[in-house]
């Protein structure tokens, strides 16, 4: 499902104001840290959702992308105790934001909703007008995530496999 939303309506709120971490860009040492949580967490997306992938080529896949993510977009994780236990990666085309993924370790999860707003603060003091993102309609958790903050839930999307003969 593709979601969006207008940033210029993002408003501060002292509640998640209140939750002590650091926003940092990611460095060359937190990466094993992000495709962990990438592997370990991700139970939603096109490959782990497709019974005839298994899960190893699906967590390969990600660790994949993780490398890419780095080198050609914008991720930043979330830090507590100096632990890394959220990212997200992005890209910018002007003052429009496209989140291309984003997580939170599990042990963590009551930061999931601090870590995003923060996230979306950060975006809106920098001068950022909008965010979309892709999110898979079978993630419920995520779902909820981004009708809390608001974002309008938009187009939606079939994935297919493609049957090969070797």
């Amino acid at each position: 499902i593709k979601v969006q939303t207008t940033l210029t309506k993002f408003n501060k709120n002292p509640f998640f104001e209140k939750f002590n971490f650091t926003l940092e860009s990611a460095s060359d040492t937190d990466i094993e840290l992000i495709k962990n949580i990438s592997t370990n967490e991700f139970k939603h997306g096109r490959f782990f959702e497709d019974a005839y992938i298994d899960t190893k080529i699906s967590e390969q896949r990600n660790i994949n992308w993780i490398d890419d993510l780095y080198k050609k977009s914008n991720l930043i994780v979330g830090k507590k105790n100096n632990k890394v236990f959220a990212f997200m990666a992005y890209k910018i085309t002007n003052s429009d934001v496209n989140f291309e993924l984003g997580g939170v370790d599990s042990n963590y999860s009551h930061l999931a909703y601090p870590f995003w707003y923060r996230v979306m603060m950060d975006l809106k003091n920098n001068g950022m007008e909008s965010i979309n993102a892709l999110i898979s309609a079978n993630n419920i958790n995520v779902m909820n995530l981004y009708s809390h903050f608001e974002f309008r839930f938009s187009d939606s999307f079939i994935g297919y496999r493609k049957f090969r003969n070797k």
